[in-house]
């Protein structure tokens, strides 16, 4: 669809080489497993949807060349909406073309958080899902309700290194293994000078706010994770818009290799 101002708002569906089957086998017992990831929806938050877009460049590129990129791309269907708030990217703000904050716009428990007010960047909007943003998106679990996951990925603006969150048991265990991954990441490649030094509070695991895409989605009953990762400038990181660029693109890769096991796992052998 178009965004407030007339942009437009593309998604991208990847799709692995078809299996051919003869009966009694039917098309559902072949179909790789869809995993549905969102960035962008803060216009502000450019690691987030650069570090989607860097993905979205290693599974089509360099999945030859980098470990674990070759099970996705040949395993998984990808639908990836990499600009959610194309308005906001162009302005450079956290909200719409409105000034509404659209991760508050969402039916989900509307107007518990965020603003009322329209000067606020936090404001959450007129009325519930007043936006055509959120309209659009909003519409994204029903098209593709046979998706095992959703992600949100956003970047984040907190002294932590990076943070997670999820409604329910079975999305906390996702984030806490992609979370203690992502930690022996940092310690190997990001900053291997710190030696066994342990660095504190470098992940937060919580839940969704009101009114966001993520709370939206699980309210739909899909499994639907935040992922916020750290921008350049971050202590843990450094002033490199490369390395930051890199995490948040693992970050992604892992979430979904990790989802992706997790499936493998659940099929009977």
């Amino acid at each position: 669809g178009l965004s407030t101002n007339g942009r437009p708002i593309f998604e991208y569906t990847i799709i692995p080489p078809k299996k051919r089957y003869w009966v009694p086998i039917v098309a559902a017992m072949v179909k790789p497993p869809k995993i549905v990831i969102f960035s962008g929806v803060h216009g502000a938050e450019r690691m987030g949807h650069l570090g989607t877009i860097s993905f979205i460049s290693n599974l089509m590129n360099e999945w030859k060349n980098l470990d674990g990129y070759d099970k996705l791309r040949f395993g998984v269907e990808f639908v990836i909406v990499p600009v959610a708030n194309p308005d906001g990217i162009n302005n450079n703000t956290r909200g719409n073309a409105n000034g509404v904050d659209l991760n508050r716009n969402f039916d989900a428990d509307w107007s518990q958080e965020g603003s009322p007010d329209p000067a606020d960047p936090f404001y959450y909007g007129s009325s519930v899902a007043s936006e055509t943003e959120t309209k659009i998106l909003a519409q994204i679990p029903t098209q593709h309700s046979d998706a095992i996951l959703f992600i949100d990925h956003h970047q984040g603006n907190e002294a932590y290194f990076y943070w997670m969150g999820s409604e329910t048991e079975q999305g906390r265990n996702l984030c806490l293994d992609v979370m203690n991954e992502m930690f022996i990441y940092h310690q190997k490649h990001v900053n291997p000078q710190d030696g066994n030094a342990v660095i504190d509070n470098m992940g937060r695991l919580s839940q969704n706010g009101a009114g966001t895409l993520a709370r939206w989605i699980q309210k739909q009953g899909k499994q639907c994770v935040l992922y916020e990762s750290a921008p350049s400038g971050h202590p843990a990181i450094g002033d490199s818009w490369l390395k930051a660029r890199k995490l948040s693109a693992h970050g992604i890769f892992t979430i979904c290799s990790k989802a992706y096991q997790k499936y493998l796992n659940s099929q009977t052998v």
